[in-house]
């Protein structure tokens, strides 16, 4: 076996001082896009929550839409029937 030599020792350690930077250089990066992706992820929740609050608003305001679409089909009807009683055609 034979043995290092101090040239290639300091080439060696050098080479692992330069992937030592690069790995703490890809941390630094991966931890800034984290954070911006965490900060889409939040903003992309808050608007489908906005999305199911007015979806369940609409839901909840079209119930109470049915009374008044049936008397409005009462009235219309109604309509109809007086001009045939009148001798008008609707």
């Amino acid at each position: 076996m034979r043995g290092i030599t101090e040239q290639q020792a300091d080439l060696l350690a050098g080479q692992f001082g330069g992937l030592r930077l690069a790995q703490l250089e890809t941390n630094k990066i991966n931890k800034q896009g984290f954070a911006e992706t965490m900060a889409q992820t939040s903003k992309m929740i808050g608007i489908q929550l906005e999305i199911q609050y007015n979806t369940r608003r609409t839901a909840d305001n079209t119930d109470s839409m049915k009374d008044s679409l049936k008397n409005i089909e009462i009235a219309v009807k109604s309509n109809k029937n007086d001009l045939k009683g009148n001798g008008i055609k609707p």
